[in-house]
């Protein structure tokens, strides 16, 4: 049998049973030689690759510990599957959706996956996780295949009794515990059978954490199939980089209708601005660059700052020149305006380019004046002909 180190296998749950590590623990310690190699091999550790190949324990956390605290630094194991070539998201949302993780602290709260301790041995003591186990271990209920199983139980005993604060108290609650399993056992009439209307709220309780967590199951299941087909992160193919360039075009084509037809009328370099920061923005998307809803979500305040200002420069004729600019006069009459071609950067060939453009001419015999718009353009004024 295949052996790996103690410190290698990470956990995949958060919390563990105190007193059922220090009896195993008390346990190991008193074997040696063979009996100690036997009783080590009965129980392999369940393992997964993860990314990077990183070995994750799936269950027997509780005798991993055990046998760290033993000095045991090599155990034995099984791989159930390797799931290396995963991303860490996609890693996690498949132990889940396989009830190979319990992301949960002693009080049932729901924690993120990078938050797992990193060794088994550093998991939180849950006193309801080491009750279920001794409750399992008095005959309150038998061990069965139901996924997370204790982990329920605990569910249901956090639910109904007091935390206990001492080893008496908690032998104590061992009793109470039997009692609140066999009255809740689950039946073949396939519901709870509460035979004290005291624990028909717990029942409940329980059953609704459960049905929520099958909830949850479906909702990571879309997540799965949401990765598969858009990708995460920049290793994209060939069709989650397509999928992503087809979302991108409509919300891109929203955002415009919401901006309004100048910001891509390219009137100004007010309105040049949307079109570069919308473009720039949403392009990471594509590529997998940055994370799609914030980046839609930064996209979609800049169409709206964008409006929100065109609103108010349609108001406010001092902000529009102080956003958009104003027009100036480069030439009237046959003179050039030194001062404002300075101001503007612009030469006398520009005014010429101009008028061939728009007149067909080499000279400016027939203008009247040039005027600088604010998107940059050269406006020629042709002279009225005189009778």
């Amino acid at each position: 049998m295949e052996k790996l180190e103690i410190e290698c296998p990470r956990p995949t749950q958060m919390t563990h049973g105190e007193r059922q590590i220090n009896q195993k623990s008390t346990m190991y310690e008193s074997l040696n030689g063979h009996d100690l190699d036997m009783a080590v091999a009965e129980k392999p550790i369940p393992v997964v690759y993860g990314p990077g190949s990183a070995p994750y324990a799936i269950d027997h956390h509780h005798v991993a510990a055990a046998l760290w605290r033993a000095g045991i630094r090599m155990v034995p194991f099984v791989l159930v599957s390797d799931l290396s070539s995963l991303t860490q998201a996609e890693f996690w949302l498949t132990l889940e959706n396989n009830a190979w993780t319990y992301p949960h602290d002693p009080d049932g709260r729901r924690f993120a996956f990078a938050e797992m301790p990193v060794h088994v041995w550093e998991a939180t003591d849950g006193e309801f996780r080491g009750l279920a186990a001794a409750v399992r271990d008095t005959g309150g209920y038998e061990k069965t295949s139901v996924p997370l199983e204790e982990f329920r139980w605990a569910n249901l005993f956090r639910g109904a009794l007091p935390h206990p604060d001492s080893d008496k108290a908690f032998d104590a609650l061992v009793e109470k515990a039997v009692d609140l399993a066999i009255d809740s056992r689950y039946g073949t009439a396939g519901i709870y059978r509460t035979a004290r209307i005291g624990w028909l709220a717990v029942d409940v309780a329980a059953r609704w954490r459960w049905r929520s967590s099958g909830r949850n199951a479906g909702r990571e299941r879309k997540m799965d199939v949401l990765i598969a087909v858009f990708g995460e992160g920049k290793d994209l193919n060939a069709l989650q980089t397509a999928m992503r360039a087809i979302v991108v075009f409509f919300a891109a084509l929203l955002f415009i209708r919401i901006s309004g037809r100048r910001s891509f009328g390219q009137r100004s370099p007010f309105d040049y601005v949307v079109a570069i920061l919308l473009g720039a923005t949403l392009s990471r998307v594509i590529v997998g660059a940055s994370p799609v809803v914030p980046t839609l979500t930064a996209s979609l305040v800049i169409v709206l700052i964008h409006r929100a200002l065109a609103w108010v420069c349609v108001r406010s004729r001092w902000l529009e020149s102080l956003a958009v600019g104003s027009e100036r006069e480069i030439y009237r009459e046959g003179r050039f305006d030194a001062r404002q071609m300075s101001a503007a950067l612009i030469t006398k060939t520009d005014i010429f380019e101009a008028a061939r453009q728009s007149f067909h001419s080499r000279d400016l015999d027939d203008v009247q004046a040039a005027i600088l718009e604010r998107n940059g353009e050269v406006s020629l004024i042709r002279k009225r002909n005189r009778s």
